[in-house]
């Protein structure tokens, strides 16, 4: 009987936890596509300029290269589970900022925060990944990266439906888009209250010092195909066709 308990127990356990990744795969894919239809109203309520969007762009892949750096760290000090909350309760946190932003620097703050969530989000999350898939590896990693590819896909469509949302006579508009859809961060920080993750009571292995790192050639190339990913999303996703858009009406 308690062998029986202790099973469904960790079953309950182990749901959670996929409950959680996956709820974080989906707000990493909205989070980095509702800005697609944002941007021309952005664009058009602070009277920027292509220079000065880019400049806002570039200033928050900063962000969220400044998160990936120390997020691992955080990680040895206060644990996944903690780190895991953190980015989920930043990227919320940006959202009640953005929806309050009525001058540029505040709102450049304000996204310059949500990309640092966002940074600490995708180590947490693949962190998260390695401890708790230890079976079926490639299979639960396909899984995850579906939720965030539908995620991607249904996100610029789902912004574009939620500005146009009347509350109280008034549109929600972009402020409001981005409070609503960053507000969807509280489902995986309530999923990860309830969960208990593997790894964080284990001793700290041996590191690989990071001159070593520096001479695996594996390591140059895996960086060189992760910046020409990152310039396609940035430039491509996020300014180009916003430019294009303009350029041919």
């Amino acid at each position: 009987m308690k062998l029986q308990t202790g099973y469904i127990s960790k079953n309950k356990m182990y749901i959670m936890q996929l409950v959680t990744i996956f709820l974080g795969f989906i707000i990493f894919g909205i989070s980095e596509n509702i800005k697609g239809p944002a941007i021309p109203r952005i664009q058009f309520d602070f009277k920027l300029n292509e220079e000065q969007l880019g400049s806002l762009l570039s200033l928050n892949a900063l962000g969220y290269l400044i998160a990936c750096s120390f997020t691992a760290i955080l990680v040895r000090k206060w644990g996944i589970k903690a780190t895991s909350i953190m980015s989920f309760a930043s990227m919320l946190l940006s959202g009640v900022f953005i929806f309050l932003s009525h001058t540029y620097p505040l709102f450049a703050g304000s996204y310059f925060l949500m990309y640092i969530g966002n940074g600490m989000l995708e180590i947490a999350l693949a962190i998260l990944g390695a401890r708790i898939f230890v079976k079926n590896v490639g299979t639960m990693m396909n899984l995850s990266h579906f939720f965030y590819g539908i995620s991607s896909t249904v996100a610029p469509l789902l912004a574009t439906g939620v500005m146009s949302i009347q509350v109280f006579g008034h549109a929600l508009d972009w402020r409001g888009m981005y409070l609503v859809m960053l507000s969807l961060s509280l489902l995986p920080i309530l999923s990860a209250l309830y969960s208990k993750f593997p790894g964080d009571d284990l001793p700290l292995e041996s590191r690989t010092p990071f001159k070593e790192l520096t001479r695996d050639p594996a390591l140059w190339w895996m960086v060189l195909i992760l910046s020409f990913g990152v310039v396609s999303e940035l430039a491509v996703g996020g300014w180009l066709v916003n430019f294009l858009e303009k350029a041919y009406h």
